[in-house]
């Protein structure tokens, strides 16, 4: 604030200029009319304090205004002062009235033509904003989620054009552990669905290593990247789901998956589910699962009217029953195309229910298996209501399984009901 260096520098004033004939109008023209209104000595006081105003925001930060137009928007209103008292003492002398008009019409036109050649054309660019993988994010994790987001802490953009909340790390601060550790346990009880990391924040593995192991993302590779802008590292009960929408959508040409994800789109090992984890992806079942394992990943597809849980064997879903518990309501089935296309036909899949004890004992409280391919009863969706009484401590685990091989065992759930 204190150094003048600045002022003295050729190229910091062309960059002033140049944003004074982007943002307001030509730079003669400012000038001519600031000499107008100096000359005018009713005015000249008042010219000079307002028009200086406009001048001293710029000594004060010349690089801030040098480089960046838009920062004309507030400091110009005074320019724009100065200009309307030097109109005032135009009006107040023996100038010809045409002198007068013409001095108000030509900073008006000045500023008309300025807009026409510049921010108009920016303004008329039809686009949806942001990058496409705030369009990921946006369309692929639940609505309601939140996601953290390195290396870009001066633009919210990403949570703009992603619907969603945000962490945003402030930069410098991602090897603050002290901090990161506050900041990510006030993030205790929200439904973190994704890491965006920009720029250098990519290879800071220490960061990566930290974030994914707080919200179980998996730290080996990136969910998907954008060519070699931003990482984004997705929760694993959302991931496979992520990776297979993104890597079957012409509409994203720009992200690119890691090779593990085009080897297999399988889930490794259990799941811990949140209950804001349970609230925003597991709508239609009640009570929300505390935990998942689908060995094919956790994924709802559109069917029919409905979405519905992809369910291909072998997929474990685990609740806890509310203690007064009477019975379970569920709704489950096999896609058409499991069995309408002879020779590549499922062989029936397994639908269970147990319950599990604390010490390791279980009871099946329901089974059937579904062979849409041989018995047309167990084609469509399937409706069952269950009578149950909880055991004390006991939870229930909803199963499919092959029957004998998982070829075209494409198996959902509709609804999970106990109540």
């Amino acid at each position: 604030l204190l150094d003048p260096r600045p002022l003295f520098s050729v190229t910091l004033w062309r960059q002033l200029f140049g944003c004074w004939e982007q943002a307001i109008m030509s730079r003669w023209l400012i000038f001519l009319g600031l000499a107008a209104g100096l000359a005018l000595p009713a005015v000249r006081w008042r010219v000079l304090g307002t028009g200086g105003l406009f001048f001293l925001a710029q000594f004060l930060m010349p690089f801030a205004y040098a480089y960046q137009d838009y920062y004309f928007y507030s400091c110009a209103v005074f320019l724009h002062a100065a200009l309307g008292f030097a109109l005032l003492g135009l009006l107040d002398s023996r100038a010809p009235r045409w002198i007068c008009w013409l001095f108000l019409l030509v900073p008006l036109v000045a500023q008309a033509t300025t807009y026409w050649q510049d921010y108009r054309k920016g303004q008329s660019i039809v686009h949806r904003g942001g990058f496409p993988f705030d369009d990921v994010l946006r369309e692929h994790t639940p609505e309601k989620s939140v996601i953290v987001v390195a290396g870009n802490d001066w633009a919210a953009m990403t949570p703009l054009y992603s619907q969603r909340k945000a962490l945003m790390v402030r930069n410098g601060l991602e090897y603050d552990h002290a901090y990161l550790d506050r900041a990510f346990r006030d993030l205790a009880g929200e439904d973190v669905s994704a890491l965006v990391l920009i720029g250098p924040l990519r290879a800071n593995r220490d960061f990566i290593n930290l974030a994914t192991a707080r919200f179980d993302m998996d730290p080996g590779a990136p969910t998907f990247s954008y060519q070699q802008y931003a990482d984004v590292y997705v929760s694993r009960l959302y991931s496979v789901g992520v990776q297979r929408r993104v890597r079957n959508n012409p509409r994203f040409p720009d992200i690119r998956l890691p090779a593990s994800a085009m080897e297999t789109v399988m889930l490794k090992g259990l799941v811990k589910v949140s209950p804001a984890m349970a609230r925003n992806y597991f709508a239609s079942i009640a009570p929300g699962p505390f935990q998942v394992n689908f060995q094919f990943g956790v994924d709802w597809l559109e069917y029919g009217n409905l979405e519905v849980l992809s369910a291909h064997p072998n997929s474990d879903l685990w609740l806890q029953p509310p203690a007064d518990a009477t019975k379970i309501k569920w709704s489950y089935g096999i896609f058409p195309g499991a069995y309408e296309k002879p020779g590549a036909m499922t062989n029936g899949v397994e639908f269970l229910v147990q319950g599990e004890m604390p010490d390791g004992r279980s009871r099946q409280v329901y089974y059937r298996l579904l062979d849409p391919a041989k018995n047309p009863k167990d084609r469509g969706d399937q409706y069952e209501v269950i009578s149950y009484t909880p055991l004390p401590g006991e939870t229930l685990r909803f199963s499919t399984r092959p029957n004998g091989n998982s070829a075209f065992d494409w198996a959902y759930y509709i609804r999970i009901q106990v109540k």
